[in-house]
């Protein structure tokens, strides 16, 4: 924002009304295209934009990291400290699923870099973080020179840790992370670092040599390996389709011959691991149910590769086709609408669906122009859009209404929403406008606890046209939400909505003249409690355990199990990590009324000690030095793994025993 300049309204005049205006447009965005993905650039240390990308990062996908090494210069406190607050920043985005994207500028002949370069993308690390080195002119890099560092390294399995340096300020660290070839590190300490490597087992470094410690200098990057041999590019597995599709669908393995050229390709679908006697890869894989692929390339001379894998969820069912929107409106000073067309899957078939003007008060021609046509999705495409040509003329009129339905679907059938309307809003004055209504509380986002209802609250205003003008007409609804919701007054201004199941629900209130009517939307989290939970489906008291599986009620509601229905066998999970017993389960974070603890104990009998908790739904906190926890986005809930601070046979631990605990 620029400071100290006078704007026309209704433009921003200071930060704050120029942040809620980009929130308001980025939200926007994510209501008429679902498709478009944003990324907000990060200049990383600049701790003035990392606040104000606290408000953005809610409405976008991700960021892109500028230019990541020019701005990873110098050797004060005050850079140490913000690297590691900016790599803490990252590191957090890639854990929740966001996208980031390293910019990292270099000359292809500065190997170091490329190094340290790589080993802050594996600390950083997760499906959505991509690499991008680039030199002086902006152009790519040749992945071939980071090629075998991939290939030998793998993908990160345990979560990226640090260690602050003894007597330093909070950025002196030493940051690492084991990945399914070695273990790559990142010195930050001050100084030339020794690093001594975890017991248990060889290691090799880049050379082959075997080392049983490491020396890295500041600011420098490497790793060691668990084989001391090359290794051969991992397949590529295509496409990638996160969603359901409708089959058959076509699954293709290649190789950048660059990065392996001459291996053979091994392949499974029942999401078993590949090996030398799984099936060899000739031809597209034809799949026409749900699978995971897993692959690895074999290579004469070389360690196989790390296996790579995708899973599909592949449907018979034909896809549905609908507009994403009912309805919109602009000014006629619009030239264009762009309504935008959708499938409820993608599909491994061509879609095709037809359009035509069939209704509205506007006329084709003198108003807008648009002919009857055909609207087509490749194979994997999901939505496409229409252009809709608007005719600005000088003629103050009502506001005018075009209507477009679809029809005749291929490889489809229809959806819910066959038709859409947009609305011409003149701009020429004169003419009766729509009532403008605004929810004034709660708050866009807002949470509400059950059994307890939410108090709500709009204003509304008119421009008392037709005239004579006709009493404002107000009405609340539900437009989206997995329950049914009551109002208390739902043709007043003030009412009372109360909620049968939680969930995410947004609530509309909708304000007519009798002739033009406009809308207001609220989107409000509805929380569960144990209270609510219990009654709902016929839970007992807090430690009853109606189903007999060993879970109380009150631990079922915790794991989101079922009382009557005995599960808990999918509920917790031991198992070992890192030579560590863990404990995983999955949780719902917005059930708030909870406190989850862990604790830990060398005999059963106890004494036991407090590993990790979770309090009110919030992130799970290590309580134990040692102790690790790793959590992350499982649709609606939290995955959660929590490995105890201590190896198994660790300072005479022949046994260790985890427990769940939980309160309200």
């Amino acid at each position: 924002f620029i400071q100290n300049i006078p704007w026309d309204a209704p433009y921003p005049q200071n930060d704050t009304q120029w942040i809620d205006a980009i929130v308001h447009m980025l939200g926007k965005i994510k209501e008429w295209a679902p498709n478009i993905r944003i990324a907000c650039n990060d200049i990383g240390l600049n701790d003035n934009q990392a606040h104000r990308q606290a408000d953005f990062i809610p409405v976008v996908d991700g960021v892109i990291r500028e230019d990541f090494w020019y701005l990873a210069g110098g050797t004060s406190d005050w850079y140490r400290n913000a690297f590691y607050q900016s790599l803490t920043r990252d590191i957090d985005r890639a854990a929740a699923g966001l996208l980031e994207v390293l910019n990292c500028p270099m000359q292809p002949s500065e190997q170091d870099l490329l190094r340290r370069s790589w080993m802050a993308y594996l600390i950083i690390g997760g499906d959505n973080v991509f690499f991008g080195p680039k030199d002086s002119a902006s152009r790519e890099i040749n992945p071939a020179l980071w090629a075998e560092m991939r290939n030998r390294l793998g993908r990160p399995v345990s979560p990226a840790q640090s260690a602050q340096e003894s007597g330093r300020t909070v950025g002196h660290r030493l940051y690492w992370r084991e990945c399914e070839g070695g273990i790559c590190y990142l010195n930050w300490t001050g100084g030339t670092k020794a690093v001594a490597l975890p017991l248990g087992r060889n290691y090799y470094d880049r050379n082959g040599n075997q080392v049983s410690s490491l020396s890295i200098a500041d600011l420098g990057g490497d790793y060691v390996l668990f084989a001391p041999s090359a290794r051969v590019s991992w397949p590529a597995i295509n496409p990638r389709q996160p969603g359901t599709i409708t089959g058959p669908l076509a699954v293709t393995l290649d190789m950048d011959p660059g990065f392996g050229s001459g291996a053979t390709f091994r392949y499974t679908t029942d999401g078993s691991e590949p090996t030398a006697s799984s099936a060899t890869y000739s031809a597209p894989i034809t799949l026409t149910a749900s699978a995971t692929v897993k692959a690895r390339a074999l290579k004469a001379g070389v360690l196989d590769s790390f296996v790579h894998s995708a899973t599909y969820n592949v449907t018979a069912t034909t896809p549905t086709v609908e507009f994403h929107l009912a309805s919109d409106q602009g000014s006629e000073f619009l030239a264009k609408d762009y309504p935008l067309v959708k499938l409820g899957n993608v599909s491994s078939a061509t879609v095709q669906v037809q359009y035509a003007v069939t209704g509205g008060t506007a006329t084709s021609g003198v108003d807008y122009t648009l002919a009857s046509g055909t609207l087509t999705f490749p194979p994997g495409e999901q939505y496409r859009t229409l252009v809709l040509p608007i005719v600005n003329d000088a003629t103050g009129e009502p506001n005018e209404t075009i209507i477009i339905t679809l029809s005749n679907p291929a490889n489809a059938r229809l959806g819910a929403k066959t038709s859409y309307t947009y609305t011409i809003e003149d701009n020429d004055g004169g003419a009766n406008q729509p009532p403008t209504i605004a929810i004034l509380d709660p708050a866009n986002g807002s949470a509400v606890t059950l059994p307890a209802g939410l108090s709500l609250t709009a204003s509304v205003s008119d421009d008392a046209l037709p005239s004579p003008p006709a009493a404002i007409a107000i009405s609340w609804s539900k437009l989206a939400g997995p329950g049914d919701v009551t109002f208390s007054h739902p043709a007043a201004l003030s009412t009372n909505a109360a909620f049968t199941l939680p969930g995410d629900y947004v609530l509309r209130c909708t304000a007519s003249d009798g002739v033009l009517s406009a809308t207001s939307d609220v989107s409000i989290q509805v929380r569960d409690s144990y209270v609510a939970w219990a009654g709902r489906v016929g839970g007992g008291t807090d430690g009853s355990d109606s189903d007999w599986d060993g879970l109380t009620e009150l631990a079922e509601y915790a794991l989101v199990g079922d009382p009557v229905l005995s599960d808990s066998p999918s509920r917790l999970a031991f198992t070992m990590a890192g030579g560590r017993l863990a404990l995983r389960f999955a949780r719902d974070p917005t059930r708030a009324d909870l406190t989850i603890a862990v604790w830990g104990a060398d005999d059963v009998l106890g004494p036991w000690t407090q590993l990790a908790s979770s309090v009110g739904g919030g992130a799970f906190g290590v309580s134990l030095a040692g102790a690790q926890v790793t959590e992350f986005p499982d649709g609606s809930l939290q995955a959660v793994e929590v490995r105890d601070a201590f190896l198994l046979g660790d300072s005479g631990r022949p046994r260790r025993y985890l427990q769940l605990r939980v309160a309200r």
